[in-house]
């Protein structure tokens, strides 16, 4: 190209050009511009030394040139020259003229002059525009390993300059075999530019353990292949000791854990694309060899799916059952490392069985005697059987296509099994005693007696009844009203047999009388009449509360805000939710629906509670319920249900009502009048001894009606307003006396102290590793919102810290902030660092 075609490009290239210095001490071009025809708009000029004539030109007769000024000497290449020069000023705004392409890129952009050697051998990779997308913005600051980056991101069409994560993940999934064609295209580009091939081939090597070329030709499929082992490996043993004859070995990292951290946690949780085309060339890495070779106890950094399942089972085969409580620990460790959805509700649910057997063995029911013994036992800690059973059966509905989905199945029908002979033989021992000692002895809140205790004259209240809202689902609720910002507490009280919508929902409103009617079906009057419709119940708040209101839950979740504020100015609200009760009384109601309807029914009602506080001002609510149920899931046989030959008022699964007061086998008969709020004569209410169910049509799954514990025993919750700064943040304790690093690794326990409740509030709190004043691992940020007053392994926190810069210092310290002071540490303690492995960064 022509002298003058060159200069012509500058100004091309960049619109806004007002001088174009060319440095000439030779005067080797001198003779080719001074006989040069410019083009219009063009002034060529030859620096004489007037720096004042030559700027007042450009501010004058040349300021809508484009100016060439050839300059007789050296290019300024030094502080003193530079000072020197007169015409610094307007160098420094404008161009110099270079006849090397690679030293015109640098120029235009600005990038500083130790990376030309770079520069001379990529610059026509350099100055591609999709190259220069990528490093736009970043000219200031270049470094060869940004500039070996934009080459291999550009040549994989990013629109972004990757890091080397991003560029491991994209290789992977490029590995695939149906990319072929593509990948070929990439690496080959890729390996036009040694540079850039080197970089990756260290880079792989530092991360991966990969051992580069070394002078032979670069094989793009190993290098792929070995990564992706590598990935995998690492992802599975990474913090293991390598064992003795391990043939897996030369894929062993030693100090760059946290780095495959990073390629795993952005790439293979977030993109299944990304897992299967690691699953495809990483097929030869084993985990049925690493099982064999390292065991099921041993410490996984991360689960498979075709390492987790193979420890599940073993542990349903032979631990399980005897050690439930040391089973959840590795199962609740398990489930910190496991990615796979599939795994995690398969560790969800074996956890649940482990709650229930662990519970199951802690519970004393040999010593219990009299009724308040029974409802105190039950209240403290019988009914998390009830709570477990349901969660297990609701995780068990979640499982996908599992490969030990049998083993699963059976387990559940083991759990089946075994809360069916407790709970019938818990409420076989409790009917016995209320036999002998009649129900007077139980010290609770009688149903017909509910108003009368909860209502206050002159303060507003909202009561919810949900209608077979059991005594252990009340207690998740607590758990979950916990984390809002209102106080809540649980108190149980009696509910009146039948335990029946139709006898203790009407009782739960404020009245004078409750009187049995046995007509045709027989039912309640409350003051003499029978409130089965809303309006009916209306009308009976409205004889002792004026403006005092009943509503059904649907229909008030169909107003508008501003409805719902305007209605809940009443002095009193009853509001009726029906998700459970509605929901069981399917024929046949299958374990999934039953427990979604229980499951939807905390979340609503703690979302009403919620709605009710924060966005309609109530301040006072009682959420409580008219009975409870049983449920099983089992097939009840025609020999398990009790057939009832004597004359009855009225027959259901759960209960009967005759005017016989004769003994009948199996069965415990009560004087109605003495068992409910009810005028009765001499009607009898007959309930079965156990769990059984009497032999009638319909379902029987699902039933209440009965005098067992989960039916008899109801929740009352109090809410009120409060708030959140008057509540303490729960406390945090190590549960590990010595802390060490090895291998890069520092793991620990942390146990939330307190559950989230009316008193503590949730803390969020920052964890990392300090080398004096500098930070030398990652910061986990950990919520510790757990609810769970019951179970501590709900509150036990596994932590890992992977060591990510260089320290010297064999004693190093964790700290763990609250977010919220950053200044001062809540725990502040000694780390041994025992890393005898190299570190790489």
């Amino acid at each position: 190209m022509a002298l003058l075609d060159k200069i012509y490009e500058y100004f091309e290239r960049k619109s806004d050009l007002h001088v174009l210095f060319i440095f000439d001490k030779m005067e080797e071009r001198v003779p080719e511009l001074e006989g040069a025809e410019w083009k219009e708009g063009f002034h060529y000029e030859i620096f004489d030394g007037g720096a004042f004539r030559v700027k007042y030109n450009l501010e004058h007769d040349w300021k809508d040139l484009k100016v060439v000024l050839l300059v007789k000497d050296y290019s300024p290449y030094d502080e003193k020259s530079r000072l020197d020069f007169p015409l610094l000023d307007v160098l420094a705004s404008n161009m110099e003229f270079k006849n090397d392409s690679a030293e015109l890129y640098m120029q235009e952009h600005g990038i500083k002059y130790d990376l030309i050697d770079y520069v001379k051998r990529n610059v026509s990779k350099l100055q591609r525009k999709k190259n220069d997308d990528l490093l736009a913005g970043h000219y200031k600051e270049l470094t060869t390993d940004m500039l070996n980056r934009s080459i291999i991101s550009a040549e994989m069409d990013s629109k972004k300059l990757l890091d080397w994560t991003s560029i491991f993940l994209k290789l992977i999934q490029l590995g695939r075999a149906e990319n072929e064609t593509r990948r070929n295209k990439v690496l080959f580009a890729i390996m036009g530019c040694r540079d850039a091939l080197t970089a990756l081939e260290k880079a792989a090597s530092r991360t991966f353990g990969y051992k580069s070329s070394d002078g032979r030709s670069f094989d793009a499929d190993s290098m792929l292949h070995f990564i992706a082992k590598s990935l995998k490996y690492n992802s599975i043993c990474g913090n293991l000791t390598l064992a003795k004859g391990d043939i897996y070995g030369e894929f062993k990292v030693k100090s760059s854990l946290e780095a495959l951290n990073a390629i795993w946690e952005q790439g293979m949780n977030a993109d299944a694309q990304l897992s299967e085309a690691l699953d495809e060339m990483a097929a030869d890495i084993k985990e049925d060899y690493i099982l064999n070779t390292y065991g099921a106890e041993a410490d996984y950094f991360r689960l498979t799916r075709s390492l987790a399942f193979p420890i599940v089972q073993k542990l349903l085969e032979e631990r399980i059952w005897v050690a439930p409580a040391e089973v959840n620990e590795r199962i609740r460790s398990m489930l910190n490392k496991a990615v796979d959805e599939d795994v995690k509700a398969t560790l969800d649910f074996a956890s649940k069985l482990c709650d229930f057997y662990a519970t199951k063995a802690a519970v004393k029911t040999g010593r219990l005697s009299d009724p308040k013994d029974y409802v105190l036992a039950y209240t403290s800690e019988i009914y998390m059987l009830d709570m477990f059973y349901r969660q297990a059966l609701e995780l068990f509905t979640s499982l996908g296509e599992v490969p030990i989905y049998e083993m699963l199945e059976e387990a559940k029908r083991r759990l089946n099994l075994d809360y069916a002979k407790f709970m019938n033989e818990l409420n076989l021992n409790w009917m016995a005693s209320v036999n002998k000692y009649g129900f007077d002895g139980v010290d609770l809140l009688r149903q017909k007696d509910f108003y009368d205790k909860y209502e206050k004259p002159g303060v507003k209240l909202v009561v919810i009844v949900s209608d077979a809202f059991r005594y252990e689902l009340a207690q998740e609720l607590v758990q979950e009203m916990a984390k809002s910002k209102h106080k809540a507490s649980i108190e149980a009280a009696i509910a009146q047999l039948p335990t029946e919508t139709k006898f203790c929902k009407p009782a739960l409103l404020p009245h004078e009388t409750l009187e049995f009617d046995g007509s045709d079906v027989p039912t309640m009057k409350v003051d003499g009449k029978v409130l089965v419709s809303t309006d009916s119940r209306t009308e009976q708040l409205l004889k002792y509360v004026p403006d005092a209101a009943c509503i059904d839950y649907k229909q008030m979740e169909n107003m508008t805000l501003a409805e719902k504020r305007e209605f809940f100015k009443r002095p009193l609200v009853y509001i009726f939710h029906n998700r459970v009760d509605e929901d069981g009384h399917d024929v046949i109601p299958s374990v999934k629906d039953w427990s979604q309807a229980c499951r939807q029914s905390i979340d609503e009602l703690a979302a009403l509670v919620r709605s009710l506080h924060a966005s309609i001002n109530v301040s006072n609510v009682i959420v409580t319920a008219d009975h409870g149920f049983i449920f099983n899931d089992l097939e009840i046989a025609d020999k398990d249900k009790h057939s009832v030959s004597e004359e009855c008022l009225e027959k259901k699964s759960r209960y009967y009502l005759t005017q016989s007061g004769a003994k009948v086998f199996g069965m415990s008969k009560f004087p109605l009048s003495k068992v409910s709020g009810m005028e009765a004569g001499d009607v009898y209410v007959a309930v079965p001894d156990g769990t059984n169910r009497i032999a009638v049509p319909g379902g029987y799954n699902f039933a209440h009606g009965g005098a067992s514990l989960q039916e008899m025993i109801i929740p009352v919750i109090r809410s009120n307003s409060i708030h959140d700064d008057m509540k303490n943040k729960v406390e945090i304790t190590l549960m590990d006396a010595k802390l060490k690093i090895t291998s890069s690794i520092l793991k620990f326990q942390l146990l939330q102290k307190q559950a989230v409740s009316k008193e503590y509030k949730e803390r969020t709190v920052s964890i990392a590793i300090y080398d004096k004043s500098n930070r030398v691992t990652e910061e986990k940020r950990l919520a510790l919102d757990s609810t769970d007053a019951v179970n501590l392994m709900n509150r036990l926190f596994e932590v890992k810290l992977a060591l990510n810069k260089p320290t010297s210092s064999n004693i190093l310290e964790l700290r763990i902030y609250d977010i919220e002071d950053m200044l001062n540490p809540i725990v502040k303690t000694t780390v041994i660092n025992d890393t005898l492995i190299e570190q790489d960064f």
